[in-house]
């Protein structure tokens, strides 16, 4: 048994795990991966589906969507019911709408972005370019969801266009409109010329994970450099493409997550060879915080509760909570899978997250 599950599982016979000011039951657990559902104070873990996709909560917090191999699920939180809302071969994993009446997703098969009324009342899609690709091999980023403004009325996503991967976004109601692209790369940075295909080229940074503010003024995105010298980072952009402005170099490891205030966003980044959560403010007051410095073990997948009170992550393998300011750090949920990707249901008392079979 890892060494971390025996400290654990020691704990657990004790009866709590202690910590400072703070004890909280240590949800312990095996059996086969899928989506896992936790209380906040760690009782009551039970497993909703044996697939490992990322999860998301309804508005409602009475059901979760995924992605399988085959289309959309709509699952209830106490397990009652499942649904297949959409079908789709392999697609990217869903988003709610704010209303909690769609679900939007990729298509990759069919270049798209389709958005499904969870009734099943209808189905409108997205053109993902700007302008036809033609030739060109459109490869669509599908490891994130698109992400909803918070009224409702526009997707971002992350689309490449036979140059690199930009952040674009769309309107989801009315007539088609043309995507238009929000993020642009920084001036400085070249775009790489590549043998194959002929005519092909690569751009030096990649953007990533767009994430809208609470009131829908700005997005923050990442951008990776691909190519030394390349300028990457956490950056925010406007709805209308402009005003694009660096925060920091250092670069998220994924998305990030904005405070229910707007006041701060969350990411897990590495620097000097150490995972760990920061904490930023988009209005450039204070400094980088590193939340997770004196914790030892990797430090991914930060969430913030919805009082903005406490965040959760991921760390070697199990689920973890600590305060808003990065103390009273205590595990939450251990099982002997690799748990990861926690997402706090809308009312801030259970935790959903991902097990699946560690690697390596």
């Amino acid at each position: 048994m890892p060494r971390r599950h025996l400290a654990a599982l020691l704990a657990l016979v004790a009866g709590t795990v202690s910590l400072t000011a703070c004890s909280v039951p240590l949800a312990w657990g095996g059996g086969p991966a899928g989506i896992y559902l936790v209380a906040a104070d760690g009782s009551g873990l039970a497993r909703l589906s044996d697939v490992p996709a990322q999860p998301d909560w309804s508005p409602d917090g009475d059901r979760l969507a995924f992605a399988d191999a085959d289309g959309i699920v709509v699952i209830d939180a106490d397990s009652t019911g499942r649904v297949r809302v959409a079908e789709a071969v392999r697609p990217g994993p869903p988003a709610w709408s704010p209303d909690g009446d769609r679900l939007a997703f990729v298509d990759p098969d069919a270049l798209l972005l389709r958005i499904v009324a969870v009734d099943g009342s209808g189905e409108i899609t997205r053109p993902m370019l700007e302008r036809d690709p033609g030739d060109e091999v459109a490869a669509i980023a599908v490891d994130a969801p698109p992400t909803w403004s918070p009224d409702g009325r526009r997707l971002a996503y992350v689309s490449w266009d036979g140059n690199g991967d930009e952040v674009y976004a769309v309107a989801t109601g009315g007539e088609t409109a043309a995507p238009i692209q929000l993020s642009e790369i920084p001036i400085g940075n070249a775009v790489l010329p590549l043998d194959e295909p002929p005519g092909q080229r690569l751009a030096v940074a990649n953007a990533a994970a767009p994430s809208w503010a609470p009131d829908g003024e700005r997005l923050a995105f990442v951008r990776f450099p691909e190519a030394r010298g390349a300028t990457g980072g956490l950056y925010l952009v406007d709805p209308d493409g402009t005003g694009q402005e660096r925060l920091t170099e250092v670069e998220p490891l994924a998305g990030v997550d904005w405070s229910e205030n707007g006041h701060k966003l969350l990411f897990a980044a590495r620097r000097d060879g150490e995972e760990d959560v920061y904490a930023l403010s988009p209005r450039g007051f204070g400094p980088l915080e590193n939340l997770t410095l004196t914790h030892s073990g990797r430090s991914l997948d930060p969430a913030w509760s919805p009082d903005g009170r406490q965040i959760a992550f991921a760390s070697d393998g199990d689920i973890w909570l600590m305060r808003a300011d990065g103390s009273n750090k205590r595990p939450l949920v251990a099982t002997e899978l690799r748990d990861h990707s926690p997402v706090w249901s809308p009312d801030g008392t259970r935790i959903a997250f991902v097990a699946e079979q560690a690697i390596g």
